[in-house]
């Protein structure tokens, strides 16, 4: 293998801007070259080779500033995108001149450091995918803007869409031109008729998008995911556009479908809003998705604390139903105490508004039959169970058609079945039967056959 000269590097620096030039360049004939393509090197072109050298040409100039040597060469490439990151005019100028002394009079220092540094690379490849950036970012640059919008589209997408679904969007790109970025291998048509585009060359083609336009782009893809009734990729583009807002809403919206085919995404969205950013009642009903979304995956500490902060919630109804949310986590924990603790708040908020709406008075008997199931079932305190009872029975009587009179039955059911096996257990056998009769009437009432099964053989056996 034959070093690279600083006389071949001189040339090529020489050649710059002449891609046709640099396609002759003895530079071609070097692993760099080859490797930098981003495309087989059989199918590339004279063009295509010799931008891959004015790449490889940025990446070693690059790597000489990383230096900070004083006799760094600089690229236009550069140049231009340092003054694209805000350098002053002054600062600019000083680059500007450094590039004129280094692009067009080849200092002899920079060729010899240049060349040194390709011949290390081409010996040990240690910036393989950097240099392929480069080739990447270099081809991106000279696309022109309707097939930069194609790919800026798809890098910002993160995901694959349909060939037809991208001539609708880009009425001004014809098949010729998606065949011509296709050729550059810098997106893919797979077997399904779907384009898509590679994580590494999403990542350089971001990068060349100013942030402005990036967020113009994810609120334009997100209404495009709204028009096709895709509510969490729309509320995910949103939030990457920090309108963060909008995408707060499109999750309150989800529908419980929505929200079990993407748990984990959901929850992972909701994380990424800012309580400062959001209204202060849609954060609390986020905070009370994200606690059940934990609950569903068992995650019980990370539940308790996403529902502690819903209770930042005005809505009365709300604040009750998160009190009751929280009261079943702390029963998981056989806290029984705080179960109930937090259930009486949950009434209390209910009972203070006197409210004959149905959705109060149905919470309200579901905390009832929560708190008669813990005295029942974990404190045996089938009195007190039995008078929360009645009370969850007088209350479903004003719901319209007996809303939750099944549960209620269920529950009653159940009380009586333990509190006739703890009679038994105490050989008060006249009690023990009355209590099982009284539970499979429960049971026929709710038509709930295993109830009925087992309160029947139970009782033929209390009976024998």
């Amino acid at each position: 293998m034959l070093p690279i000269t600083h006389e071949i590097v001189r040339d090529a620096l020489a050649n710059y801007h002449n891609i046709k030039a640099l396609a002759e360049s003895p530079l071609i004939k070097t692993k760099l070259t080859s490797q930098s393509l981003w495309m087989p090197y059989e199918t590339a072109s004279a063009t295509n080779l010799g931008i891959a050298i004015q790449a490889l040409l940025d990446w070693g100039l690059d790597k000489l500033i990383e230096k900070n040597t004083k006799t760094a060469l600089i690229s236009y490439e550069t140049l231009d995108k340092r003054y694209r990151h805000n350098l002053s005019v002054s600062v600019y100028a000083q680059q500007y001149d450094l590039y004129e002394q280094t692009i067009q009079k080849r200092r002899l220092a920079g060729t010899h450091r240049l060349a040194s540094i390709f011949n290390a690379e081409e010996n040990n490849s240690q910036s393989l995918e950097q240099r392929q950036q480069y080739t990447i970012a270099s081809h991106y640059r000279l696309l022109n803007p309707v097939k930069q919008a194609l790919l800026n589209y798809l890098s910002l997408l993160e995901d694959s869409d349909s060939y037809d679904q991208v001539l609708n969007l880009f009425p001004e790109l014809d098949n010729k031109q998606i065949q011509e970025v296709r050729n550059l291998h810098l997106i893919q048509l797979h077997s399904n008729n779907l384009l898509s585009i590679s994580d590494q060359v999403q990542h350089v083609v971001t990068q060349q998008i100013p942030r402005q336009k990036q967020i113009s782009l994810h609120q334009k893809i997100a209404r495009q995911f709204i028009k096709r009734q895709h509510s969490v990729e729309a509320a995910t583009h949103f939030l990457k556009a920090n309108a963060q807002q909008k995408a707060a809403n499109i999750i309150l919206s989800l529908t419980n479908n929505d929200i079990d085919n993407a748990l984990l995404q959901v929850g992972q969205l909701i994380q990424r809003i800012d309580s400062k950013k959001v209204d202060s009642e849609a954060w609390a009903r986020l905070k009370f998705m994200s606690g059940n979304i934990a609950k569903h995956s068992n995650d019980m500490s990370n539940s308790l604390a996403e529902y502690e902060k819903a209770l930042s919630t005005r809505d009365t109804l709300q604040k009750a139903r998160t009190y009751f949310e929280i009261s079943k986590i702390y029963r998981h924990k056989t806290d029984y105490t705080a179960a109930l603790m937090h259930m009486s708040m949950g009434k209390a908020l209910l009972e203070h508004q006197n409210s004959t709406d149905k959705d109060y008075q149905k919470l309200l008997v579901y905390i009832l039959l929560d708190e008669a199931l813990i005295h029942s079932s974990d404190l045996l305190d089938f009195e007190e169970a039995h008078r929360l009872l009645n009370i969850a029975e007088k209350t479903i009587a004003k719901l319209p058609s007996n809303m939750a009179r099944n549960e209620l039955l269920i529950i009653l059911c159940e009380l009586e079945r333990r509190w006739g096996s703890y009679e038994n257990g105490l050989e008060n056998y006249d009690e023990t039967i009355e209590r099982y009769t009284r539970a499979r009437l429960y049971a026929l009432e709710a038509n709930d056959l295993i109830q009925i099964i087992i309160t029947t053989y139970t009782l033929a056996i209390v009976s024998s």
